[in-house]
């Protein structure tokens, strides 16, 4: 769990300390106050980087060269991380030792919620893809190295398809390359195959709980190839991929999909149908790591005012927000906060 954030020179945050509690946490202010700033600050710990923004040292202060984000947790053994940002680098240390940036990664598990969530079931494979490897990586450090080093292998492919295409370098080559993109692949699509199964097992049930729907809810894996033949694939689509400079089939191609009713979800069930399914998907996030012995952190910006009391109240009973070690929530009113959970919070109020 998180006890403090200090921020340094963050956006609107000149040198600015928050503490928080075990349990309920509530951060309150107007739109522009700094809700997002500082849930995504939190959020930094675990997945490595801040979720809205492409590079980190964006949300260094106007005029300022740098600027710093320092967490505090009850964990004794990292009793304290930083992040120090500017243009030019992006310095990690835990404990007081500088590590790579990749150990931010699962550093402090959490489940994120925002008002882009939904985008879960309607945006760009490259949100869904994301969202799984995300979790996976909460749990398995072992799947960063693998995610890492598939993509300096693809890396190396696609340069040498470039050299193809202009003639100044031979096909032959890419089968070096080939091996090891395969070795790696196959990895990265059985692990997210494991997780899509273990949300299967409940997703449907906890949707129905949410939105009092029959119809059933299941999620897809939609690979970009066969990955038993995987190799072969590669080496037929040569040309084409020469051309294009890219590669086109592997786990950075995949993509999954939300079916509701045998019918992909995007394209007939409401926004409200799809936001449910979103929490649902999260809710079993929380399941997920949760089995493997992390209970994390919570974070909920800004999300209840977009649903009705009904639906505030079904979505505190799934995730069990009255029985999480800690939770943290923003919003603009108090009023869209269940009364059961506003009771016991610690409020922090953004002016």
């Amino acid at each position: 769990m998180i006890k403090s954030i200090h921020l340094k020179n963050i956006r609107s945050f000149t040198d600015s300390v928050f503490k928080f509690e075990e349990g309920i946490n509530l951060i309150v202010g107007d739109n522009g106050s700094g809700k997002t700033t500082l849930m995504e600050s939190v959020g930094l710990f675990a997945f490595g980087r801040l979720l809205s923004v492409e590079h980190d040292a964006l949300v260094v202060r106007s005029n300022e060269v740098a600027g710093r984000i320092e967490a505090e947790f009850y964990d004794n053994e990292r009793s304290s991380s930083s992040v120090g940002l500017s243009s030019k680098e992006k310095i990690v240390e835990v404990a007081g030792a500088r590590v790579p940036v990749s150990n931010l990664i699962g550093l402090q598990p959490q489940i994120f919620f925002n008002p882009e969530t939904v985008d879960i079931v309607a945006g760009s494979p490259v949100v869904r893809r994301r969202e799984m490897d995300v979790m996976i990586l909460e749990i398995d450090h072992k799947f960063v190295t693998d995610l890492l080093n598939y993509k300096k292998i693809l890396k190396e492919r696609n340069m040498l398809l470039r050299r193809i295409a202009l003639g100044t370098a031979k096909r032959n080559e890419l089968d070096f390359w080939d091996e090891k993109l395969a070795n790696y692949a196959i990895k990265i699509y059985k692990t997210r195959i494991k997780l899509l199964d273990f949300y299967n097992q409940r997703i449907n049930d906890v949707f129905k709980k949410l939105s009092d729907r029959d119809r059933e809810l299941k999620l897809k894996y939609i690979p970009s190839c066969d990955y038993g033949r995987f190799r072969e694939v590669l080496v037929a689509k040569t040309e084409s991929d020469a051309e294009s400079g890219s590669t086109s089939v592997g786990p950075h191609r995949d993509d999954f999909t939300f079916m509701f009713s045998h019918h992909p979800m995007r394209e007939g069930a409401s926004r409200g149908e799809q936001r449910l399914a979103a929490v649902a998907y999260k809710a079993l996030g929380r399941e997920y790591l949760l089995q493997a012995g992390i209970d994390p952190i919570i974070i909920l910006d800004d999300v209840f005012s977009e649903l009705d009391q009904v639906r505030r109240s079904s979505v505190a009973k799934v995730l069990n927000l009255s029985k999480a070690k800690q939770v943290i929530i923003s919003a603009t009113d108090e009023k869209v906060i269940p009364d059961n959970l506003m009771n016991s919070a610690n409020v922090i109020k953004l002016n």
